[in-house]
């Protein structure tokens, strides 16, 4: 599901408000998980197929090595961890 918050992107000023978890990858040892953010200036943006004004790529550690998230569960944390740019968004 996306996530909805305004965000301004560090690099360039450009506001994003429609944010889209694209791929998570765990590699063994399974002690974290790769997770790639794109983020767009509105959803009709992402639906029309425009390119992402800021795309992150994060690693997040796994509270129980093996244990890996699902896309739901990585949502979740982006919008309520402090180390997310994404904390106070919504799930949509």
């Amino acid at each position: 599901m996306p996530i909805s918050k305004t965000f301004t992107v560090p690099s360039t000023g450009a506001t994003a408000q429609h944010h889209i978890v694209k791929r998570l990858e765990a590699r063994q040892p399974f002690t974290a998980v790769d997770v790639d953010v794109q983020s767009f200036t509105t959803a009709e943006a992402y639906t029309a197929g425009l390119a992402p004004v800021w795309s992150s790529p994060l690693q997040l550690s796994l509270a129980t090595p093996g244990d890996v998230p699902t896309v739901s569960a990585i949502e979740t944390w982006l919008i309520s961890n402090s180390a997310s740019p994404l904390q106070g968004g919504t799930i949509v």
